[in-house]
């Protein structure tokens, strides 16, 4: 989110644009697969009712309304393939991208 808005912010720098996307991206993937290896014996991909994160707070309890967010093994190696495949596409349209670069 903080490398959306940088990115927005700095959109008359097409240079500096391209770096943060690769740095944002990045640094959340490597957050990830550290997270991964420091909780690896913890962590069942297959194992049906563990949590690696749950979260679950009332938002409008009038209404019956709650946020609810949890992730399980497969969901964690979606999210890290997602930030590679992320970080693939920022390197591959590194000279690609002359066009709108901070949007």
């Amino acid at each position: 989110m903080i490398g959306g808005i940088l990115s927005l912010i700095l959109r008359k720098n097409p240079v500096a644009c391209k770096w943060i996307s690769l740095l944002a991206v990045l640094v959340d993937f490597i957050m990830m697969v550290v997270y991964w290896i420091m909780n690896y014996n913890s962590i069942s991909i297959l194992n049906e009712g563990s949590w690696i994160v749950d979260v679950n707070k009332e938002w409008i309890p009038q209404w019956g309304a709650s946020f609810h967010f949890a992730m399980d093994g497969l969901s964690l190696v979606m999210v890290v393939l997602t930030l590679f495949l992320g970080l693939v596409a920022v390197l591959v349209t590194w000279k690609k991208t002359i066009e709108r670069v901070g949007f």
